[in-house]
């Protein structure tokens, strides 16, 4: 096993100062993006956003592709409204909406944003959006029309 499937594993098993350490010097050894990523996310993992923040925009400055690059810009969302930047997250959300249109956790996600901007209506358009889209909930289903039609119009009044 190399030393990066190695961190993987120790970070799986919550053993994540061992990961870090493996990590960090692999970060010295040979810095990529995708050790910034698990490197990122081990921090995430112990509560540590201010320190996964540069990881997180090295790895997708460095090209992190796919589904990890999804994933990293989740993280340094989530990392950016968890510590206050609520500008710089709405950006990354944003920019991560256009890149992946078909994730249904990203609106959740700018919708707490937006919230924390005190947008509350946008964040209410985004989660009634997704959740008439993603409800399983026959009573929700039922209900779907209405609750897209009413999700930018929640001031208006007849």
């Amino acid at each position: 096993m190399d030393r990066l499937q190695q961190a993987i594993a120790l970070r799986t098993q919550k053993d994540y100062q061992q990961a870090l350490d493996i990590l960090h010097q692999l970060l010295t050894e040979a810095p990529s993006a995708e050790v910034h990523y698990h490197c990122a996310w081990t921090h995430d993992n112990l509560g540590q956003e201010r320190e996964a923040i540069p990881h997180y925009e090295q790895a997708l400055a460095l090209g992190l592709a796919g589904e990890e690059r999804l994933r990293a810009m989740v993280g340094l969302g989530s990392s950016y409204r968890c510590t206050g930047q609520y500008e710089q997250a709405a950006a990354v959300f944003t920019a991560a909406m256009e890149q992946f249109p078909t994730d249904d956790s990203l609106p959740v996600f700018m919708a707490m944003t937006q919230y924390n901007l005190h947008n509350h209506a946008d964040a209410m358009r985004l989660l009634l959006e997704v959740l008439a889209k993603t409800s399983a909930s026959e009573q929700i289903q039922r209900y779907q029309r209405a609750l897209r039609f009413y999700s930018d119009k929640l001031d208006d009044t007849w």
